[in-house]
């Protein structure tokens, strides 16, 4: 007679909501840049390493922005885990095409610790120089050891927004020189010209271009 077969397993640890908070990025953004991030929410969360719990959900509003109609393509969440630096390699949720008051959903594993979650958004080509983007995190459901229910950070609104800028305008640099070979080379630009006309075979460097936060010189 063959014994039956066993099962063995390991409980998962209970995680609970301790707290949560936003921070605000100033950084200026400029014309045309993809998934710049706006806020930060950061969820803290108690238990074991191999706890049971579960974000379901983040409601923000695109509240603060100057004009999202003219200046926004799309809002999304991203998630880095417990790396407090952003990046857009995970997303959680979907993409929002329309703005104002958006629920993202889906269900995430929270960690023990400090768990980062980012609002961000694709800025226009066109966007207008000077209008500033902005966003409210209004609140989040998670599930933890206590059920599943609805929280809000403090703040849901914090200080501050991004200033859209235009390449090339505003860089705190002097002026560049470029560097290039072939015939028909401009190698004294200023700071906002453009390089035309290159043929194949002429090789260009922007290494001579410096950035600063916020700006980049138009080539």
């Amino acid at each position: 007679t063959t014994a039956p077969a066993t099962v063995s397993g390991t409980t998962r640890g209970d995680g609970v909501y301790t707290s949560s908070s936003t921070t605000q990025n100033t950084a200026n953004v400029l014309q045309g840049s993809l998934a710049q991030d706006v806020i930060k929410l950061t969820i803290v969360m108690g238990g074991t390493s191999d706890q049971a719990a579960y974000l379901n959900s983040i409601t923000f509003t695109t509240t603060g922005t100057t004009n999202t109609s003219t200046d926004l393509t799309n809002a999304r969440i991203f998630y880095t885990g417990s790396t407090n630096t952003f990046s857009d390699d995970t997303q959680f949720g979907q993409t929002f095409t329309t703005f104002g008051t958006n629920t993202a959903t889906g269900t995430f594993a929270l960690l023990p610790g400090n768990n980062y979650f980012w609002i961000a958004y694709d800025v226009k080509l066109t966007a207008t120089a000077g209008n500033v983007i902005d966003a409210t995190v209004t609140s989040f459901n998670i599930t933890d050891v206590n059920g599943t229910g609805n929280y809000s950070p403090t703040p849901t609104a914090p200080a501050g927004s991004r200033p859209i800028v235009a390449p090339g305008g505003t860089c705190p640099i002097t002026t560049p020189s470029a560097r290039c070979s072939g015939s028909g080379c401009n190698t004294s630009l200023s700071q906002g010209e453009y390089i035309a006309n290159i043929s194949f075979g002429t090789t260009v460097s922007s290494s001579a271009y410096p950035t600063s936060s916020g700006c980049a010189p138009a080539i």
